[in-house]
């Protein structure tokens, strides 16, 4: 049996959004393992040149300010780097925990009925969006109905429509309530302002603008060593 396009869809982008999880965590290894030996190496070189520095050639010593500008931009923006990356790893993991519920196999029920929408909505409709939103709710099948005998039972099916997103907005605080205890006694965190984060929590960011600082902090600290090679080469 074929999957409905809403099922579908959201397997596409669970595979999506894993493989780019994987592929940013493998790109992410790679830059801080670089970046390390980088530091390592420009740290090192600063203490050689400070340490030896009567004992240079002169036509080191005539770049030797040059030479230690571009190893200390190479730790300089080697640490913003990993800072940056450290800030945007613990952000991911609200946003990692976000699209587990987003992509899970179990789909939240609303807690807000859309009062207009339903407004625009046949008693069949309605009926197919109840049971779509609430498949354990106990709607009792009435196949018969004339045209007459729908139009008179949809305000009755809106009220229930509402009612179990209100039920359901009761069941979510409850669950909040219940981790939020768990969290005052496993964590000694403060159980009102527990609550307030989870729901004033801001959880997204601009990945792409933060993605582009973090490349260009890498390419600059990687760059300035390579500068630091290529004059020492010419100068040698």
């Amino acid at each position: 049996m074929a999957l409905d396009t809403y099922k579908l869809t959201k397997q596409q982008f669970k595979k999506g959004f894993e493989r780019g999880k994987e592929l940013g965590e493998k790109i992410f290894q790679y830059q801080d393992s670089l970046i390390t030996w980088l530091i390592g190496f420009a740290v090192g070189g600063i203490f050689l040149l400070i340490s030896n520095d009567d004992k240079l050639p002169l036509s080191i010593k005539t770049v030797e300010i040059h030479i230690l500008v571009l190893l200390s931009s190479t730790i300089i923006f080697g640490i913003l780097f990993r800072v940056i990356q450290l800030i945007l790893m613990n952000r991911s993991i609200a946003i990692d925990t976000f699209f587990l519920g987003v992509f899970g196999d179990v789909d939240i029920p609303p807690f807000e009925a859309d009062k207009e929408f339903l407004d625009t909505l046949t008693y069949d409709k309605l009926v197919e969006y109840i049971k779509s939103d609430f498949p354990d709710c106990e709607l009792e099948n009435k196949p018969n109905l004339t045209d007459f005998q729908k139009n008179k039972e949809l305000p009755n099916l809106k009220k229930y429509y509402i009612d179990l997103c209100d039920f359901s907005k009761k069941q979510f605080d409850l669950a909040l309530d219940h981790i939020a205890d768990n969290f005052q006694i496993a964590f000694k965190m403060d159980k009102t302002k527990t609550l307030l984060k989870f729901k004033n929590h801001k959880l997204g960011f601009n990945i792409v603008v933060w993605n582009r600082i973090v490349w260009i902090l890498f390419l600059l600290s990687v760059a300035s060593f390579v500068f630091t090679i290529l004059l020492l080469i010419f100068k040698y």
